[in-house]
């Protein structure tokens, strides 16, 4: 079965090729009869519906007869909102100045992932496999006196730069970021998404002062960030791969990737998951169907339940047929609190079917999604549906635990030995064991999110971790 499409079922017009290829999302269905969306969703191509942010925009024909990004908020969520059986039994539209007003009124303690987000941002990601920033992923360090640069994207301006994995960033526009945090601005200071937006970037890297100026620009993402075959003392292979997000775009390099591993023999393998915070539904399907102890072909990778408004509606992705299942025997995930939403949803998936072992950080824990439509130019994406693999595994809402619980410090580069998780999964796989040490003490007593300590960022960086 082609993993673009959904299972079997009555026929129904269903929207083109090209429209129906997105992400976090149902395909680009009219907006125009919201209850028609049920036949729609029942027998058409569900390639956008994804864990994480979201896909194709529905088109904007009918829009609840919303004349406001509010009035839009909440007649969708009193609709297709998860948790709509939660909301206030008498909302007056009225009292939100707008729509994220109404967003953050009503949404439900566990919903912190429903986000707003400029339509042109998420169609150029998820299309055109671009997006504009700097290119850089961070966290905090645990004293919250700098952020640790854990991953630049090699087309990116930051890359450009010169910034590095293992920086320390210490200032942002002369503004420590011990300031930044206590005052909750860090992610502010990063500045809007906007190509021209300069940041002057105060970094410690051995020991050395450096000050790095970097502009926001447009840039293609890369998917496979880093890839390795290593030899255990035993004489046994171990292909590893870094995978940034579930898009279209990522699938040809994923597989590439995948063969070349393979052809120099690697026997076990190692899939760095850290930086991807999720994507298509559909993507996702395409690549898990290569990771099966055996055949994954007709097998669960995740059923879509809807509020009870919508339960023709619900969903099976099932994965396809891929040469590569069943050629790896050990499988390890490296995961850390960015690892989010399609990323969890293909770790629960496979879990159904195959042994493997984590290790790194607890995920994120989103075990929900959206089918985010758009209205004028933004997108909504409102959390619509739960996810459950072929055991019914859902409640992953606090994340999943690392068997071998380890915390990447920066240090070492992707695909290096040296680099913390990577050196844990080969000592895994070469002793059957866990390694001690101060990483997994790190990784053990440093509970607390980013979003805790900074204000969780929304929308497309929410997604890609990017800034």
């Amino acid at each position: 079965m082609n993993s673009k499409q959904a299972p079997q079922a009555a026929p129904a017009a269903a929207p083109s090729p090209a429209t129906a290829r997105r992400c976090g999302m149902l395909p680009a269905h009219r907006l125009a009869n919201w209850r028609s969306l049920r036949l729609a969703l029942a027998a058409a191509v569900l390639a956008g519906l994804t864990g994480c942010l979201s896909d194709r925009l529905f088109d904007n024909d009918d829009d609840y007869d919303a004349g406001t990004d509010r009035e839009f908020v909440v007649r969708y969520m009193k609709d297709w909102y998860l948790w709509n059986d939660r909301l206030p039994a008498d909302i007056d539209e009225g009292d939100y100045a707008s729509g994220q007003a109404a967003l953050d009124a009503l949404k439900v303690p566990e919903d912190r992932y429903s986000n707003i987000s400029p339509a042109l941002d998420y169609n150029r990601f998820f299309n055109e496999g671009q997006t504009i920033g700097f290119g850089l992923t961070y966290r905090l360090e645990t004293d919250e006196q700098s952020v640790r640069v854990v991953l630049v994207q090699p087309a990116a301006p930051a890359n450009a730069a010169g910034l590095r994995r293992g920086d320390l960033i210490t200032a942002i526009d002369d503004e420590p970021v011990a300031t930044l945090v206590a005052e909750q601005r860090l992610s502010a200071a990063f500045g809007a998404a906007e190509a021209g937006v300069s940041r002057r970037f105060a970094i410690v890297r051995d020991a050395q002062n450096l000050n790095l100026t970097i502009t926001k620009d447009l840039y293609d993402i890369s998917y496979v960030l880093a890839d390795a075959v290593f030899e255990l003392s035993n004489g046994r292979k171990v292909g590893y791969l870094n995978f940034f997000s579930f898009a279209d775009k990522g699938v040809q390099p994923w597989r590439d990737t995948l063969d070349r591993l393979l052809a120099a023999g690697a026997q076990d393998l190692i899939v760095d998951m850290r930086s991807n915070g999720g994507g298509l539904l559909a993507t996702t399907a395409q690549i898990g169907a290569a990771l099966g102890g055996n055949s994954l072909e007709g097998k669960v990778l995740t059923r879509l339940t809807f509020n009870d408004d919508h339960l023709p509606s619900n969903r099976t992705y099932s994965f396809a047929a891929d040469a590569r299942s069943g050629r790896f025997d050990k499988l390890v995930w490296l995961t850390s609190r960015s690892s989010c939403s399609a990323t969890e949803a293909l770790i629960v998936g496979l879990d159904a079917h195959r042994s493997a072992t984590r290790i790194g950080e607890t995920t994120c824990g989103k075990p929900v999604g959206f089918t985010p439509p758009q209205f004028e130019d933004k997108v909504y994406s409102i959390v619509s549906f739960r996810l459950r693999n072929a055991v019914d595994t859902t409640d992953y809402f606090d994340g999943l635990a690392p068997d071998c619980p380890v915390s990447d410090d920066g240090t070492g580069q992707l695909g290096s030995r040296d680099e913390p998780l990577t050196a844990t999964a080969l000592s895994f796989l070469e002793t059957g064991a866990c390694p001690g040490g101060a990483a997994a003490l790190k990784a053990q007593r440093d509970t607390r999110t980013l979003s805790e300590l900074t204000g969780a960022p929304t929308g497309l960086s929410q997604l890609t971790n990017l800034w």
